[in-house]
């Protein structure tokens, strides 16, 4: 009978230790919840073998609870042991009878022994095997059969006869069998758990080398390719890994460099390892990228070379980010160096002419001068103020074109009519250096119309003519222009200093002469080429310079152009003129009274009636009270009224009364707010005797 219930508890744990395996699957052993969850389980199964026990006596009953309990604190510890042995006792003191005090050690002595086997277990000074399973139980039931001395007497010489053997031969067999059940249960999850979480690395690496954001390959020792990912396959050209794994025999094709090839392969060979490096290499499209590349061998148990792991990052684009900013600091720290050579170089074209403009006006002041002394001060005045004003006006232009500020004003001009006057303006400087000055204009009978902005090509010239004069002293300067299919090119040559190759590339550049030094035997401010270079790209040109240093010079700017016949050619020309013979009468407009007298004393001389108005509100009340004025002379900026409005308002009433804007601010685009306020033309302050009745005279009046 005995054998039968044994049998039924043992059915019973062996199905135990399979639900055992799925809540150690599902919860592990080693968290809370799993300790906890298989306490309850084993306590459960200790109280169903309780339920169908081996009777001996009432009150005595022996059944599976201690291979349950030992097993349970065995395989899951100290905390799983005292659960399930909680419900044991209960559950025993509960049923009472003699065998209570028996039971109740029993169940105990079994949690304990599981329990200390349980740490030798985790130290690893026993091993679950059978054997030792066996010896767990052995020593458990042993002492269950000690503990049958607290049966009552009367009972315990045949519990002892009729239990001593089952309980020493057969439940250190079970506890064995079951226990083994338990361990390979354990050895499964352990396994599956292990399966699962390899699973999971290998798609997390999976994942990680697909999506990696730098290339990632492997390769046999030959060079094969074994693996790429996406981005290891872009940068060298291919859509795919797989297709880079098709086409490519060895990575080592990929190498620019067959040097540093050889150079990686002898280090890999002696270190077995190469840290990131730059390298070049050769796409599929036959590009060039520079890489960082980083390689590591790896090598089996045995050491042997089995393959080589590498990164690749493609860093080309932050080369060319770095060659830039290099670029870009040379660039600023020349910048530094210029704008430091250029400002002195303003103290310089400043101070100077205003040196001689204040020195020599205080010179006059002396009362033992000569007029011939007088006469050679002036003339140096008038030099040093010329210069002055032109240094003036280059800042100004300079800083107009940087600031794109700088407006074109287009027009119908015959340039060969500029170009014969800026002879005339230029001879008297070459005649004074016995320079040869020649003007070439090809023989066309058709004449050329160049729409473009007139001010803007004299400037040009101008700037040009000057340059060479300044640099040339002997031999000839020619200007002029050639035509060429569908454009128009000007040029200034000399057979002055020169400009040597080093300095042709950079002399364009804003602030830079070819000598930046304080010895350079030339005065000016070093904007003139970058002037011409602005204005020549505002009119939509292309200019270059072609030197020998020591054999000249040659500036050449092109402009776009279109021929036409003489009689399809006609200029613009919106200027009212009066009758010539009418007495001329003008109108002076200017608030400033010291200007008001130096133009005054120019009329005066001339003989030229004249009226004064000190705002623009007084220009247009004296035109409307005498319908004489032939011509206004308009300062723009005045109070009360300024010039431009006050030009609108007099062309309403009087509009072919000629109006000249007089004005400081002679700059790019107010010439359009001038001409779009109704003004015929403008002359720029400081205003010269000589430019004011040149301008005068253009309107035909009786001078």
């Amino acid at each position: 009978m005995i054998i039968i219930d044994l049998i039924f508890n043992l059915t019973l744990l062996i199905s135990v230790s399979v639900l055992s395996g799925f809540v150690d699957y599902r919860w592990r052993r080693t968290t809370t919840a799993g300790v906890i969850l298989q306490g309850i389980l084993f306590g459960l199964v200790a109280l169903l073998g309780m339920l169908n026990p081996f009777v001996l006596a009432p009150g005595i009953i022996f059944d599976g609870r201690s291979v349950v309990l030992s097993l349970c604190a065995l395989f899951f510890g100290p905390v799983a042991g005292a659960i399930a042995a909680g419900f044991a006792l209960v559950y025993r003191i509960g049923l009472g009878g003699g065998g209570v005090y028996m039971g109740v050690s029993v169940i105990i002595s079994s949690a304990l022994i599981g329990s200390i086997f349980h740490y030798q277990f985790i130290k690893g000074k026993i091993k679950a095997n059978a054997l030792h399973l066996y010896i767990v139980g052995f020593i458990v039931h042993l002492v269950m059969v000690a503990l049958m001395m607290e049966i009552p007497s009367s009972m315990r010489l045949i519990t002892f006869k009729t239990l001593t053997l089952t309980v020493l031969g057969i439940y250190p067999i079970a506890t064995a069998l079951i226990g083994k059940i338990l361990k390979d249960q354990a050895d499964s999850v352990e396994r599956l758990t292990a399966e699962k979480a390899l699973q999971e690395s290998e798609a997390r690496f999976r994942n990680l080398f697909e999506n990696a954001l730098m290339g990632i390959s492997e390769t046999a020792p030959d060079g094969k390719l074994i693996a790429a990912n996406l981005q290891f396959a872009r940068i060298y050209g291919y859509d795919t890994p797989d297709e880079v794994m098709a086409d490519v025999k060895s990575v080592l094709q990929f190498y620019a460099n067959p040097l540093e090839r050889d150079e990686i392969i002898q280090i890999l060979q002696q270190k077995g390892v190469i840290e990131p490096r730059e390298m070049e290499i050769i796409r599929r499209d036959g590009s060039h990228r520079q890489l960082l590349v980083a390689v590591r061998e790896v090598r089996d148990i045995d050491s042997r070379l089995v393959r080589y792991q590498a990164t690749h990052v493609d860093i080309t684009d932050r080369k060319l980010a770095e060659q830039e900013l290099l670029h870009a600091k040379e660039k600023a720290e020349a910048g530094d160096r210029l704008k430091a050579a250029f400002i002195n170089n303003i103290s310089h074209e400043v101070r100077t002419p205003l040196n001689g403009i204040l020195g020599f006006t205080e010179l006059l002041r002396q009362p033992d001068i000569s007029e011939e002394e007088k006469e050679h001060f002036n003339t140096i005045i008038e030099s040093s103020s010329k210069r002055l004003l032109n240094t003036m006006n280059n800042y100004m232009d300079i800083s107009m074109i940087v600031s794109g500020t700088m407006e074109v004003m287009v027009r119908q001009i015959e340039p060969s009519q500029l170009l014969f006057a800026l002879k005339q303006q230029f001879q008297p400087m070459c005649d004074f250096k016995k320079i040869e000055l020649l003007l070439e204009i090809p023989d066309n009978k058709q004449e050329i119309v160049l729409r473009t902005d007139t001010d803007h090509l004299r400037k040009i010239f101008s700037l040009l003519l000057e340059n060479a004069v300044k640099f040339t002293h002997r031999g000839k300067i020619s200007f002029g222009y050639n035509l060429i299919p569908g454009e128009i090119e000007f040029f200034v040559k000399d057979t002055g200093v020169g400009i040597s190759k080093e300095a042709q590339v950079r002399i364009f550049d804003d602030f830079v002469q070819e000598d930046l030094s304080h010895t350079r035997g030339y005065e000016g401010s070093g904007l003139g080429l970058s002037i011409v270079r602005g204005l020549v790209r505002l009119i939509h040109g292309k200019v270059r310079v072609e030197s020998e240093k020591g054999a000249g010079s040659a500036l050449i700017f092109t402009l776009p152009v279109e021929a036409a016949s003489a009689e399809e050619l006609k200029y613009s020309d919106d200027i009212a003129k009066t009758q010539k013979g009418a007495k001329t009468v003008i109108l002076i407009a200017e608030d400033d009274e010291s200007n008001m007298q130096y133009m005054e004393t120019i009329l005066k001389k001339a003989a030229l009636t004249h009226f004064k108005a000190y705002n623009g509100q007084e220009a247009i009340e004296q035109c409307r009270a005498h319908p004489e004025i032939t011509l206004v002379l308009m300062d723009i900026k005045m109070p009360v009224m300024d010039g431009l409005e006050a030009t609108r308002q007099i062309k309403s009433f009087r509009s072919d009364l000629p109006v000249i804007a007089i004005t400081a601010y002679a700059m790019s685009g107010d010439e359009k707010r001038m001409l779009e306020a109704g003004c015929d033309d403008y002359l720029p302050k400081p205003l010269g005797k000589v430019a004011l009745m040149e301008k005068l005279k253009q309107y035909d009046l009786s001078i």
